[in-house]
């Protein structure tokens, strides 16, 4: 894929842009970086005058933890939304557009599959944060014309991820014997980072009219049980499962993503099989065979 645009990465350090920039890289495509370690705060219009001139904006940064969000709602709304902010004002001052890197906003659906037209619900701070961000989106583009394209990623997971996810949290426990959950039935639809970066990079070409939304997944889902039985049988390691029965507020108990939109318009599919991509995860921990290395 050839692509003469000036393309800039925000949140070029976390995990899902230091792999995108590794893939555009061996792709032969060059991007400039923005991120906090490289002296760019998004909520810092001052900081904006280190950067070059361009043409897309694929706008990453954020902070990211359900959990974390419930915890200091004040830090997630207000960091999430002035980074949006941010990342819009460089669009409108280069006359760029932006791809727009959202997350699951629909809180328990209403249907299945969920496609983008469905109502939006956020159910916890981090998804507000999200929502306020996309509101944003569509207000820049009603008073300045920036393009936008949102995506709406469902549960991402991938190799080089070690926050406190389920995926981390299961494979932390592995060696100890037993694994600990509060609740086997939650049912979530996965999507592998390379998934996700190879349809960040099918909207580097793609031109929205005004704003265009898509929803990112595999299109099916998995229970917490399911994955942790698969990370178990792939590990080899002989461990228990123990259900501890605590669901969370306002708990999500089954979501799948209806990608006909991004498959048609985009050409976009996943390729990355859950157990393909669990292999993965689990050889970047050094884990093989019942060992840890």
């Amino acid at each position: 894929m050839k692509i003469n645009k000036r393309i800039l990465v925000t949140g070029s350090n976390g995990f899902i842009g230091s792999r995108l920039i590794d893939i555009l890289s061996e792709m032969g495509i060059s991007v400039y970086k923005a991120d906090l370690k490289s002296g760019v705060d998004l909520c810092d219009p001052q900081s904006f005058s280190k950067l070059p001139n361009i043409d897309i904006l694929v706008h990453l940064a954020a902070i990211k933890s359900v959990p974390e969000s419930f915890k200091d709602p004040w830090k997630f709304l207000m960091t999430n939304y002035s980074a949006t902010l941010g990342a819009l004002e460089i669009c409108r001052k280069n006359n760029a557009r932006m791809i727009h890197i959202s997350s699951y906003i629909y809180g328990s659906p209403q249907y299945i599959p969920i496609d983008e037209d469905h109502p939006l619900s956020p159910h916890n701070p981090y998804a507000q944060s999200k929502k306020a961000s996309e509101d944003l989106c569509y207000g820049y583009q009603r008073d300045f014309g920036v393009p936008v394209t949102i995506l709406r990623p469902f549960n991402i997971y991938g190799a080089g991820l070690r926050d406190d996810s389920l995926i981390p949290s299961i494979i932390r426990q592995l060696p100890t014997g037993q694994i600990e959950m509060l609740d086997s039935e939650p049912k979530r639809d996965y999507l592998y980072i390379d998934d996700l970066c190879q349809a960040i990079i099918r909207t580097l070409t793609y031109v929205p009219h005004g704003v265009e939304t898509f929803n990112l997944g595999s299109g099916s889902s998995k229970s917490v049980l399911d994955v942790a039985k698969m990370i178990v049988s792939l590990s080899g390691f002989d461990v228990q499962i123990v259900d501890k029965h605590k669901r969370r507020k306002e708990e999500v108990m089954n979501c799948i993503a209806d990608i006909d939109k991004a498959t048609n318009l985009l050409g976009w599919v996943p390729t990355w099989s859950m157990e393909r991509g669990l292999k993965t995860i689990l050889e970047d921990w050094g884990i093989h065979d019942g060992r840890s290395w």
